[in-house]
């Protein structure tokens, strides 16, 4: 038996989904820089 949400991505994935993945993962990152900057101020 298959489970196809156990495979690898695949190539043919819309590229939306990586592109709000990518978002995802930067996310926290720019949280962090922006309170860095509220800090410094």
């Amino acid at each position: 038996m298959e489970e196809p949400r156990l495979k690898p991505a695949k190539p043919d994935k819309p590229a939306g989904f990586s592109r709000l993945g990518l978002v995802l993962v930067n996310l926290p990152w720019l949280f962090v820089l922006l309170v860095l900057y509220w800090i410094w101020r």
